[in-house]
């Protein structure tokens, strides 16, 4: 993409040079872009084509420009006022090449997000959870108690783990992460299984999932960082190929939704404190009310 704005901006050039009749001088301007050599007889010699590089420069070097670099285009700017009778078009081209240049990486952005979210879909798809495929698996919505204003986490854990045939503390997250159910295979941190989860713990990391050895554990009661005094809970699970998942309608992570997020993906948005690890035996969606 560098090289053919460049070869846009050369051909601009090139063409109002030509269209002025103006004679030019011969010189290389090797080393400018990319070592690439143009046209000899440019009369506005390398300051236009400079002026051009550094008004690209956010578009063409993804990076903004130094403070030494923006003194620079300034007095470029000024210089060429005077110097070019097109100066004027020639700013408008810069800006419409700009934007064109602009639309067309969004829409490569675009293009190869849908590609990895397709890909990641494909990959979901051939896992299961037990005999459940995991795309067809799925988290309760997003609840805000109409009366408080409180987001309700903790219902949307419920929920989501009876999905899963599991009975766990139906409390909030600040108090039920300190009575794990009795059927508990494990928890981390393992000397704090009966404590109040707190934020000045140490974050837990994707080895503390991984380098689970219960063969049995596919299930996770999750307390992660909070601004509330309610604190944040979510239920995880394993796939078939020991890929966990998290399901958290209110952490936004690639625009999944009620759908299962890897773990890696929202580790990066979510600090987890405390887990309690459980085993399920099967899954079934049903839904469920809040009140």
């Amino acid at each position: 993409m560098v090289e053919n704005i460049h070869i846009k901006v050369e051909k601009y050039i090139e063409d109002r040079e030509k269209l002025s009749s103006l004679s030019g001088i011969k010189e290389s301007l090797k080393n400018l872009w990319l070592d690439l050599k143009i046209w000899e007889w440019l009369k506005k010699d390398k300051d236009m084509l400079e002026y051009a590089k550094l008004f690209l420069k956010e578009e063409t070097e993804n990076e903004k420009r130094t403070t030494k670099e923006e003194l620079k285009f300034l007095k470029l700017e000024i210089k060429l006022r005077f110097k070019c009778s097109y100066f004027a078009d020639f700013k408008e081209f810069l800006k419409n090449l700009k934007e064109s240049e602009n639309s067309t990486e969004e829409t490569k952005q675009e293009e190869q997000l849908e590609q990895e979210e397709q890909s990641e879909q494909e990959e979901i798809a051939n896992n299961t959870f037990l005999t459940t495929p995991i795309s067809q698996i799925k988290s309760h919505p997003y609840h805000k108690s109409s009366k408080s204003g409180v987001t309700r986490c903790s219902a949307t854990a419920q929920f989501n783990w009876d999905s899963f045939g599991l009975k766990l503390p139906k409390w909030d997250a600040y108090k039920a992460g300190k009575n794990p159910w009795e059927g508990c295979l494990a928890t981390i941190p393992s000397n704090k299984k009966t404590e109040i989860p707190k934020n000045s713990w140490k974050n837990l990391s994707l080895s503390d999932f991984t380098g689970q050895t219960n063969e049995n554990i596919n299930f996770a009661d999750i307390y992660t960082n909070s601004k509330s005094w309610y604190w944040h809970r979510v239920v995880w699970f394993k796939d078939s190929d020991g890929q966990w998942y998290v399901l958290d309608p209110y952490t936004n992570v690639n625009w999944l939704d009620d759908k299962p997020k890897k773990l890696e993906d929202y580790m990066w948005k979510r600090k987890i404190k405390k887990i309690h690890f459980y085993q399920s035996d099967w899954y079934k969606f049903e839904n469920a009310q809040y009140v």
